[in-house]
C-alpha cells in the first residue's frame, strides 16, 4: 500500500487563516485539514506564539523623523577648484593651433629638408 503525499498548507495561507483573512469556505477547509494534520496544526501554534511575543514587544517612539528635508535630498555643490580648467583647455588650443602653424610652414618653406652634398 502507498502512502499518501500530505498537501501541507503553506505559512502564508495559515498566516492568513490566523489573521481572520479567509473566506468561510477558505476557513473550513483549513480547519479540517488542522484535525488531520499534526504538522500543520504544530506550525498553526508556533505562529500563534510568534504573534503572541509581538505583541508583548514594547514599541520604541523613533529619535527622529525618517522623512528627508530638503537639503538631504539636493544634489551636492561641485567644488571649486577647477576654475583654471577653461584657462588650461584655451591654452591648450592655442598650442595645438601654433604647432600646426610651424609644422605647416616647415613643410612649405623646406626648412626640413636636410643639406645636399656638393660634389
Amino acid at each position: 500500500m502507498k502512502a499518501q503525499k500530505v498537501q501541507h498548507l503553506s505559512a502564508e495561507h495559515l498566516s492568513a487563516y490566523l489573521d481572520g483573512q479567509v473566506t468561510p469556505e477558505e476557513r473550513r477547509q483549513v480547519e479540517s485539514h488542522l484535525r488531520t494534520c499534526p504538522q500543520c496544526a504544530w506550525e498553526l501554534e508556533s505562529l500563534r506564539h510568534t504573534v503572541s511575543l509581538l505583541r508583548q514587544v514594547r514599541q520604541v517612539a523613533v529619535p527622529r523623523p525618517l522623512t528627508l528635508r530638503e537639503i538631504d535630498v539636493r544634489p551636492a555643490r561641485t567644488p571649486q577648484r577647477f576654475w583654471l580648467l577653461p584657462c588650461l583647455q584655451g591654452a591648450t588650443v592655442l598650442v595645438s593651433l601654433l604647432l600646426v602653424v610651424l609644422v605647416a610652414c616647415d613643410l612649405r618653406l623646406g626648412l626640413g629638408r636636410a643639406p645636399q652634398a656638393r660634389p
